[in-house]
């Protein structure tokens, strides 16, 4: 006896049952279904044997070690799946919680809507004079100025109505006094609300003058 033989018996016993639901065929397919079922046929022979030829023990061993693998694989298999579905929904949880809050985003792109605009950038060295530049569809450009930095590091906040900046889409940029331009730079908003995707995908957040993002985008959390 082996396994593709209880196989072909499980095969045989569910055509004759006649209709029956998924799941119940799932489960008769299952690791431990296919244990029972073969431990059960072992029984059968082994109270049917020739006493004077008996069945060789070591073969019936060797497919129980076989079905008790499968049945080990699916059990850690099951435990893997609810592990991921509860770290998706700590995720969601957790997610839902910065509705409000700020965050920092890598980003090149803004949407100006009136709102006061915040960010910082990542410098190579402290500099002594710095430039926020915006630049509108149609590729006309805005330096507003923000001060240097004695550190590798400059907040700055602009208020669009003091600078002169119209409602719109813009690229923003750092520039500094040489003509040097800074590409690591985050743009600071308010979450407006969470979407959590049906299919448990990743959340989306939608930002305040940036729009909707990837949860693992964010790199910096404020109040």
């Amino acid at each position: 006896m082996n396994i593709a033989s209880v196989n072909n018996l499980s095969m045989s016993n569910q055509s004759n049952m006649g209709e029956s639901n998924t799941n119940n065929e799932l489960n008769e397919n299952s690791g431990a279904s296919l244990k029972n079922e073969f431990l059960t046929l072992m029984i059968a022979q082994i109270q049917n044997q020739d006493p004077l030829n008996p069945l060789d023990g070591a073969e019936y061993v060797s497919q129980l070690a076989q079905f008790s693998q499968v049945e080990s694989t699916e059990q850690v298999a099951q435990e893997m799946r609810s592990s991921t579905l509860l770290l998706n929904n700590m995720q969601n949880l957790a997610t839902s919680n910065l509705v409000g809050k700020q965050v920092f985003v890598p980003q090149n792109n803004i949407a100006v809507n009136g709102a006061e605009i915040n960010g910082a950038i990542k410098l190579d060295q402290p500099t002594r004079g710095l430039f926020v530049v915006f630049e509108n569809i149609l590729g006309q450009s805005k330096k507003v100025p923000i001060g240097g930095s004695s550190t590798n590091y400059k907040n700055f906040s602009l208020n669009p109505a003091d600078i002169g900046l119209f409602d719109g889409n813009y690229k923003i940029s750092i520039e500094d006094t040489n003509g040097k331009i800074y590409e690591d730079l985050s743009i600071a908003g308010k979450v407006n609300s969470v979407v959590i995707p049906p299919n448990g995908g990743t959340p989306l957040l939608n930002v305040d003058n940036i729009g909707e993002i990837p949860f693992y985008q964010v790199n910096q959390f404020s109040n």
